[in-house]
């Protein structure tokens, strides 16, 4: 938002706050930043940062997106942003987000909850966000994905599957707090 800001209005002040705000993806959840992991090879920014990580889709690929455009408008280096690390861990990892037959909001199924199924509308989201990094990183296999993700939308049976998975998945953690 910040560096789409400065687009408009050519107030450095949003640049300056952009770059700022970027220092924070690189420092780790443990020194106060969002920056996690998956695994050892794949660095991963955090919505939500805590000892556990549920590792949130919508809100890395936002992140990931608010880099982009910090590389591509503004000039800074990819490197100094990591995006090439954290490209790779999102073509590494995005399977994990796939359920078979919609996608997760975040991986607690991967550590032994309950699915998270995205709802439509966030389900919808991450499509449009993959379709975005996925085009401007001529990234094919994203692109694959988005699209296998738009076609299960598209299924009413996988639509209503979401909906009890997501009623199911509120329901268990619920009972669990």
């Amino acid at each position: 938002v910040l560096v789409r800001a400065y687009l408009l209005t050519k107030d450095s002040t949003y640049l300056e706050r952009a770059i700022l705000a970027a220092e924070t993806f690189s420092k780790p959840t443990t020194e106060g930043g969002v920056l996690g992991s998956i695994d050892t090879d794949s660095p991963f920014l955090e919505e939500y940062p805590s000892i556990n990580p549920d590792h949130v889709l919508n809100g890395f690929l936002y992140a990931l997106i608010g880099l982009l455009d910090l590389h591509e408008f503004c000039g800074i280096e990819k490197k100094a942003l990591n995006l090439d690390k954290l490209l790779a861990t999102l073509s590494k990892c995005i399977a994990m987000w796939d359920l078979g037959y919609w996608s997760a909001y975040d991986l607690q199924h991967k550590r032994g909850g309950a699915p998270n199924p995205c709802t439509a509308g966030y389900h919808n989201l991450q499509i449009t966000q993959l379709l975005n990094i996925a085009k401007r990183t001529a990234n094919d296999d994203l692109m694959a994905v988005a699209q296998r993700w738009d076609s299960y939308a598209k299924r009413p049976r996988n639509r209503v599957r979401a909906m009890f998975g997501k009623i199911a998945f509120r329901m268990k953690t619920t009972t669990q707090r």
